[in-house]
């Protein structure tokens, strides 16, 4: 089972959401033997601060990185750079994160 932690509900996840969270942690767990791979899992992340208020889908933390997974059932029609305007505020959270 991977190591993780819940913020939200499961009822607050959309059926997609689920079904997709479902299908990665089944590639995880079968293209990876490294028993780290299954820790430090985050999911439904909504940041408290009255300030940047930030949703994440899934976050990983690890020693040298932080993962933001951005959980998609089907290409959005913006394509890529619509998933990349989508993340971009995060990487501020993030930077002020690791500075911290």
């Amino acid at each position: 089972m991977l190591g993780i932690i819940s913020k939200k509900t499961a009822e607050s996840f959309s059926s997609d959401e689920l079904f997709d969270l479902d299908k990665m942690t089944k590639e995880i767990i079968k293209n990876n033997n490294d028993p780290k791979i299954y820790e430090n899992y985050i999911l439904g992340y909504i940041s408290p601060s009255s300030g940047i208020r930030e949703q994440f889908d899934v976050l990983r933390f690890s020693d040298n990185c932080i993962t933001n997974i951005e959980l998609k059932s089907s290409i959005p029609k913006e394509g890529k750079a619509g998933i990349e305007r989508q993340l971009k505020p995060s990487q501020i959270v993030f930077k002020c994160i690791t500075k911290c």
